[in-house]
């Protein structure tokens, strides 16, 4: 091991010691329940433990609007959904409807949501193409919170340039994703861990090891991509942007965050950042 690689994974113990316990929030609608290994009834409304639902979308699409879907350890990686706000890619999961998803556990490793990349034969753009699986979308008024996304990428191929954005999450305008760690994903072009909105905010989340894949002129923001949103402590590591950038937080547009200065940036290490 590398002294950098040391270095990262001792920062990403502490911050996950320091910031990452996530209090389940408080909801006057009753929750509805995922556990990928209940193994009696599953079926609707997924309103206690012992009926959860096996996969976190059954339980978004059956959840209220404003309510809260509780999910406890697993890993979540089958299932799909395309949402035209967030291109024609593939979604692990999509959040919508003000609805909160909130793991149980206070540690994100002990929960994943896990996208996909293609691997096409003959593909050159490193998993990202029109097969591929974006870990989440997270509409308007939603938030994630307490999940580790992992390995999911957007298409290079699409029909809508949002596909090509945000491996790990898509955030629309006013989302939340909170206390997650986001690593080793891709994009196409921009935020390979996170493609941020208006108004969105990324708070005590770790971000390391992604990547937006296009060439240099044309990647930005290997590990965000923020759109007038907020990032607030933060420890984003080890992301790239474009093809010919493989150093720690490297790229000519941002290989930590690309960010505009409508957006805010607090609190976070160690993070290259480039804002317009």
């Amino acid at each position: 091991m590398t002294t950098r690689q040391h270095r990262t994974r001792q920062l990403l113990g502490l911050l996950l010691c320091i910031n990452l316990a996530c209090p389940i929030a408080s909801f006057t609608i009753s929750p509805t329940y995922v556990d990928n290994a209940n193994t009696g009834y599953h079926g609707p409304p997924y309103d206690t433990w012992a009926h959860a639902a096996t996969n976190i979308q059954d339980a978004i699409d059956q959840c209220s609007g404003g309510g809260l879907v509780l999910v406890t350890n697993g890993t979540y990686n089958f299932g799909g959904r395309t949402y035209s706000l967030g291109g024609n890619v593939t979604n692990r999961v999509v959040i919508t409807n003000s609805i909160t998803v909130q793991a149980v556990s206070t540690n994100p490793a002990n929960t994943l949501i896990v996208g996909s990349p293609d691997l096409s034969p003959g593909l050159i753009v490193g998993g990202c193409y029109s097969g591929a699986v974006r870990c989440v979308y997270i509409g308007t008024n939603c938030t994630l919170a307490g999940f580790t996304l992992t390995n999911g990428y957007t298409s290079s191929n699409s029909v809508t340039v949002a596909s090509q954005y945000g491996g790990g999450a898509y955030c629309q305008t006013n989302s939340v994703i909170s206390n997650c760690v986001i690593t080793s994903c891709g994009a196409y072009q921009y935020g390979g861990g996170i493609y941020a909105l208006t108004n969105s905010v990324i708070v005590n989340c770790v971000i390391s090891f992604n990547t937006a894949l296009a060439s240099a002129n044309s990647a930005a923001g290997g590990g965000v991509f923020c759109v007038n949103g907020t990032i607030i402590g933060c420890l984003i590591v080890s992301n790239a942007a474009g093809t010919n950038s493989t150093s720690f937080n490297s790229a000519c547009n941002g290989g930590g965050v690309y960010a505009n200065y409508s957006s805010s940036i607090i609190g976070n290490v160690p993070s290259v950042v480039k804002i317009v």
